[in-house]
């Protein structure tokens, strides 16, 4: 390889710095039959996933293809410190017990999720752009001094699969139960001298996991189409443009709420605190029962535009443009029950809530890279803007955009602009010591406008007429603005070329958020974060075994967290607001090895999390005095109890092992084991809202034809058919839980030609 092309592989492993992602270059001297490592040399230094000082996992495509990930719920099985709920259509990752816990449109999470350096900041858009990729990287802990958009909890990263010198693809095609087919397809090479390109395309077609009882329509069936396209211009050796686009295309049965007669509680006997609708539940854990069928439909469209610019040996300049527009529909029956309702002047009013959602985002991403001998790290500038809008509808047909009786009609604006400075330098004394530090300066401001109107639904709850008269919501805007500085330092030592040990104290902010077209409209006070990490990465055995392992102990202030709460005249309210604080601390372990011959490969990950509320103080949401006119809720300490999606442990294992066949052929064994203990899906760690322990088991046979362009392979996952909820939503005080679950035991074929 030349010098510019190993200086620009080194200066983009150095832009992602320290994802714990590095890029291979000519020379690397790794001993044959070891763990493979991935090298990046430059003027005299390397870098590698095992020089990087955080505690970082990296999933390449070969695991992310064997595993059959589709999607980021996926990537949980394969590192344990991730946990992926889902409630409303709405992504909620967590990491550390750390992440988003509303499902309203215009909230922040606490984990960011970017796809080629550019964030993907709604949660509903992250159930897109898993597909072909080169890597997913899950970066543990508060983020702000790499990355343009900050965190508290993490970051998540996306690298897609990029143009190539060399003409090269795939195609891909899987057939399974549930009606399943996945045909995928990716194609890349040079068209001029110095124009290269590559496009990509997935289609993902299935039928449901259950169906709705009353209208016999499939439900969490699979309707997905995406693509997305790259064309790269090498104007010289040392400038380059890379220009992005993607697009993507839901529209299914797949993310409406089950609700189940289990989860009902009848206060007292008292016929008033019941909801409305009680009977005709499913009979399946699986099915609905609704005289609508629910509805998701998302279509997410991105452009990227990249420009490297190497100045001179030591200097590189990068700039990451993004554009990214969303749009959704989410129509489900709020009812809990299969009870086909009349019309608005009867007790069994509608309760069909359609939910629009809308995002339109744009953000610019200045580095400016620098490499040494000794010193190296970037600087860097970031400007971000979104604006936001939500138009939610209860009681109503969906489809009809203005419907006179209508229960509640609530429209909300948001808009965020935000910019932002930071640094992340390193600098080394020796081979054995570095010394690295950075900060961000971060400026946000926020907007919310809510508006609309409600009926009294109190009153058809208590079983009288509903008046045929509307009743203003709360109208007001909000406008804050943060400003907050957090810094990051941390110590190296290597005192072997195969052991480092680090110590990392890093700091992190979210600014205040507000819930959109709801009846609450304060924006919440900023989320703030203190975490120290102590960890070590060590290769052994002439490297056939690699382990690290990071401990941690952070602090986090004004948790943002929201909720549903009763309400006297409107039924209930969303509530969001910031918990007093939350400490966590743990331990992660990954250890990886392969036999001398390269033919057994194995991994193991487990994780250890004690993460606690250190006060917390609140309304009771199960309390149904304020529905029955008795006085407001209590208040109640939640002191002590654990945070949502936050397992105590977690494990992954993974193993496969080769067996050679006549003509240069092979057959793999490969198999995978996933677990998480009990977790809770509200702060409350009520029943209702309760996980239980899983495990998952995968399998799969791959065989691999001569030459290794072509190969067939059969799999299953979760065979034991474990049922396995994945989310929850708890309306107030009837505890009434819509859920919604991992994927039942599914198996398929998969044909795979490489070229």
């Amino acid at each position: 390889m030349e010098r510019h092309g190993v200086r620009r592989a080194y200066l983009l492993a150095l832009a992602l710095t320290t994802t714990g992602v590095t890029l291979a270059a000519e020379g690397d001297a790794t001993p044959t039959g070891s763990l493979a490592e991935i090298v990046v040399t430059a003027q005299k230094r390397e870098q590698s996933l095992q020089d990087v000082s955080l505690a970082v996992t990296a999933v390449d495509a070969e695991r992310l293809k064997d595993n059959f990930v589709l999607s980021l719920e996926d990537v949980q099985y394969l590192a344990p410190s991730m946990s992926f709920s889902n409630s409303v259509g709405v992504a909620k990752v967590f990491i550390r017990g750390i992440g988003l816990s509303e499902q309203t449109t215009g909230i922040d999470p606490s984990v960011a999720v970017h796809l080629d350096g550019a964030v993907i900041n709604q949660p509903i858009g992250h159930f897109t752009s898993v597909f072909d990729l080169e890597r997913v990287e899950i970066v543990r802990g508060p983020q702000g001094t790499l990355y343009g958009r900050n965190a508290t909890g993490g970051s998540v990263n996306l690298i897609t699969a990029k143009p190539t010198s060399d003409l090269q693809g795939y195609a891909r095609a899987t057939a399974g139960n549930y009606g399943l087919f996945v045909g995928e397809a990716a194609l890349g090479g040079p068209i001029t001298e110095h124009i290269k390109a590559r496009v990509a395309a997935r289609a993902n077609v299935r039928d449901g996991y259950g169906r709705n009882e009353v209208t016999g329509t499939d439900v969490d069936d699979a309707h997905v189409k995406q693509a997305r396209a790259h064309l790269q211009f090498d104007f010289t050796e040392r400038l380059s443009f890379l220009l992005s686009g993607e697009w993507y295309d839901q529209n299914d049965h797949a993310l409406g709420l089950k609700f189940k007669r289990a989860t009902f509680v009848d206060f007292v006997n008292d016929p008033r605190t019941r909801p409305l609708g009680l009977g005709g539940f499913p009979t399946g854990e699986r099915n609905f029962a609704s005289e609508f069928d629910p509805t998701s439909d998302i279509e997410t469209t991105a452009g990227t535009g990249t420009l490297t610019w190497e100045l001179n040996d030591r200097f590189t300049l990068v700039n990451i443009a993004n554009y990214r527009d969303l749009d959704s529909i989410l129509i489900q029956d709020l009812d809990m029950s299969g009870v086909v309702n009349g019309p608005a002047t009867t007790r069994q009013a509608p309760t069909i809530q359609t939910r629009f959602a809308s995002s339109h985002q744009s953000s610019d991403e200045l580095q400016l890279h620098y490499v040494s001998e000794r010193l190296n790290g970037l600087i860097a500038g970031y400007y971000f803007k979104e604006g936001v809008t939500s138009d939610n509808r209860s009681g109503q047909t969906p489809g009809v955009r203005s419907d006179p009786i209508q229960r509640v009609l609530l429209f909300g604006i948001g808009a965020t602009e935000s910019w932002a400075a930071f640094t992340h330098l390193t600098y080394n004394f020796n081979d054995a010591w570095a010394l690295k530090a950075g900060g961000r300066y971060t400026h946000e401001n926020r907007t919310i406008d809510n508006t609309g109107f409600v009926t009294p639904i109190i009153n058809g709850m208590l079983g009288n007429p509903i008046p045929q008269v509307m009743l203003p919501a709360a109208q007001a805007a909000r406008d804050r603005t943060f400003n907050e500085f957090t810094p990051l330092a941390g110590i190296e030592w290597r005192p072997t070329t195969d052991l480092m040990v680090y110590y990392t104290y890093a700091e992190g902010f979210k600014s205040g958020v507000g819930l959109l077209s709801q009846f609450e409209t304060g924006i919440a006070d900023p989320e703030t974060i203190q975490n120290n990490e102590l960890g070590f990465k060590s290769a052994w055995l002439d490297r056939h075994l690699t382990l690290n392992v990071a401990v941690f102990d952070y602090r986090l202030q004004n948790l943002q967290l929201g909720r549903t709460l009763p309400d006297p005249l409107r039924g209930f309210v969303n509530r969001f607001e910031n918990a007093a604080g939350l400490k966590g601390r743990g331990v992660e372990t990954e250890l990886s090895w392969a036999s001398a011959d390269n033919r057994l490969r194995t991994s193991f990950a487990v994780d250890y999390l004690d993460a606690e509320f250190t006060r917390f103080d609140t309304v009771d949401q199960f309390d149904p005095n304020p529905l029955l006119g008795l006085g407001p809720p209590r208040v109640l300490s939640y002191a002590g109890n654990r945070p949502r999606s936050a397992p105590e442990f977690s494990y992954a294992v993974a193993g496969q092992y080769d067996i050679p066949l006549p003509n240069q052929a092979q057959l793999t064994l490969g198999t995978a084991v996933s677990h998480k203990s009990e977790q809770f899906y509200s702060e409350f760690n009520n029943d209702v809202e309760r996980a239980s322990p899983y495990t998952l088991l995968d399998a799969r046979i791959t065989y691999r034809g001569a030459g290794g362009k072509w190969a067939a392979s059969l799999w299953g996952k979760n065979l034991t058919d474990e049922l396995v909820e994945a989310g929850a939503f708890v309306v107030s005080i009837s505890r009434t839980v819509g859920r919604t679950y991992l994927p039942p035991r599914t198996y398929g074929l998969t044909f795979d030609y490489t070229f």
